[in-house]
């Protein structure tokens, strides 16, 4: 089969409802981005749908309560027919969206059972065989999909044997699953095209509030300059994706991608979406050395997070200097056992406090990520989280409730302990609830301390910052938002008095 035409697709989003709030984000799909040039790169005719932010405003609630938000069935089959492609891409990051992948497949096959699908992403690579459950999903892509996905495009197009592409599942005609070896990650980033965002309409992704975080600049792009993880988090699979050895692009190849955002779209943020933007200190100093000397008068924050072990002060001073007007700090906890001892991470609390004394006195916006209802920890220790955050003012904080994803040392204990809540589903979990019985505390009593914790750094954060109340309200009504507040100060249980519950 000859392939021409190439059809890349981000699927709905089924989102879940937390705090009366549908939560889903508008975020330039990146991943897709570089898939789409490398295809392109190759000759191949290529075209994108991005469903959520070509129809975020369509959104109707499922049985099971969720919403689906994005293009509709109808307006997607109508689209895959205009095109009429050879091969479909789908995108599918997380396991809680395999449904909406798995529907986009099957209106895919609805049209033409001609069309070959492929489906890539992280829940792709982690879960090959269960993905291929789906009967309307012909080939997984495992790992870094550029080359993979090159790879295969050229063996269909010469109709060669699959066997010898690296890093794809498949369907054997008995129905088998076939899972080739794993392929080698890409050493040369700068060897890969700039993201195609030419094949997107770019206007659908500014100016949203449910972007990656809040923004400074209503015109904003998302940015990756490396890859890989190098530390051994047991919470997390990020390195099943895109391994553990660093690796990254050269400062002059991301000026390069810098300057193109500034002039073709008139970018003034840049989102660094790296997991270890500073993780080699020498190549960061060397690449804010540059943003600094370029004068691209573009400022820039760390959505994903900075590890605080790549960080001192001279660097902190480098990244203000260059554009930098915030950082998020992957701390996880608050206390310094739990660092050690259970999610075994390379971080010292002391010197996290002297970066983010460092870090407010220059000027900088500092917020952080912590984990509560981790296996092995007790409800103090999660407390210590948010005492944390009110202490050092860092009200923004996200705080995320543990999720046991399959691939991590810590889902592995959770299953060899009986830890999971009868109402445990992989499909449906999101880090707004937690899912986890164990001999220090119930899943309601971790949802519960969060909702508490969680309100208090919210009505301080209001009474600092009053002008946000207004971007609060555009995810939530007002009615709602009062709801909202009045449920967590006042639950109607036995969990304490409202004189308790305001004490810091």
């Amino acid at each position: 089969m000859k392939i021409k035409k190439v059809l890349l697709i981000s699927p709905p989003n089924y989102a879940f409802i937390i705090s009366e709030v549908i939560n889903f984000n508008i975020n330039f799909p990146l991943g897709m981005a570089y898939i789409a040039a490398i295809a392109e790169q190759e000759g191949h005719d290529v075209k994108t749908i991005d469903c959520v932010a070509e129809g975020w405003q369509t959104q109707f609630k499922l049985k099971d309560g969720r919403v689906r938000v994005g293009l509709s069935a109808e307006e997607i089959e109508n689209r895959v027919k205009e095109h009429s492609p050879d091969i479909v891409g789908i995108s599918n990051l997380f396991l809680v969206q395999a449904e909406a992948a798995n529907e986009v497949a099957d209106i895919v096959k609805k049209v033409s059972k001609k069309i070959i699908t492929v489906i890539g992403g992280a829940q792709a690579t982690s879960q090959p065989k269960e993905t291929l459950m789906c009967q309307n999903i012909d080939y997984v892509v495992m790992g870094e999909g550029e080359i993979i996905f090159k790879r295969l495009l050229q063996h269909l197009d010469n109709q060669k044997d699959i066997d010898e592409v690296p890093g794809i599942a498949y369907r054997l005609p008995n129905g088998d699953i076939k899972i080739n070896q794993r392929a080698a990650y890409i050493t040369n980033l700068d060897s890969l095209p700039f993201p195609a965002r030419h094949l997107f309409d770019m206007e659908k992704y500014f100016n949203q509030y449910n972007s990656h975080g809040t923004r400074k600049y209503p015109r904003y792009a998302s940015v990756n300059t490396s890859r890989g993880c190098p530390l051994k988090c047991t919470f997390c699979n990020v390195h099943d994706l895109s391994g553990r050895k660093y690796r990254y692009r050269s400062p002059e190849n991301i000026i390069q991608e810098l300057k193109l955002l500034k002039e073709t779209y008139g970018v003034k943020e840049i989102l660094m979406e790296d997991d270890n933007l500073t993780a080699n200190r020498e190549r960061a100093r060397h690449l804010f050395q540059m943003m600094k000397d370029a004068k691209l008068d573009m400022e820039w924050d760390t959505p994903n997070g900075v590890a605080v072990f790549a960080l001192d002060n001279d660097l902190l001073d480098l990244m203000k200097s260059s554009g930098c007007y915030k950082i998020n700090l992957a701390i996880e906890s608050a206390d310094q056992a739990v660092i050690k001892n259970i999610i075994k991470k390379t971080l010292n609390l002391e010197k996290a406090i002297s970066l983010i004394n460092h870090a407010k006195k220059i000027g900088l916006n500092v917020q952080s990520y912590f984990i509560v209802g981790l296996p092995g920890t007790t409800l103090e220790q999660m407390r210590k989280n948010f005492h944390f955050m009110r202490k050092y003012k860092m009200y923004e904080s996200h705080t995320s409730i543990f999720v046991p994803y399959p691939g991590t040392e810590l889902y592995n204990v959770c299953l060899e302990k009986g830890y999971f809540a009868p109402n445990f589903d992989l499909r449906y979990a999101t880090p707004a609830h937690c899912y986890l019985n164990t001999p220090e505390w119930k899943a309601k009593d971790v949802e519960r301390l969060v909702e508490k914790e969680h309100f208090k750094n919210s009505i301080l954060f209001y009474l600092y910052n009053p002008s946000r109340i207004q971007y609060a309200l555009k995810k939530s009504t007002a009615i709602s938002f009062i709801k909202k507040l009045f449920h967590i100060a006042f639950p109607g249980n036995s969990q304490g008095s409202s004189k308790e519950f305001l004490r810091a």
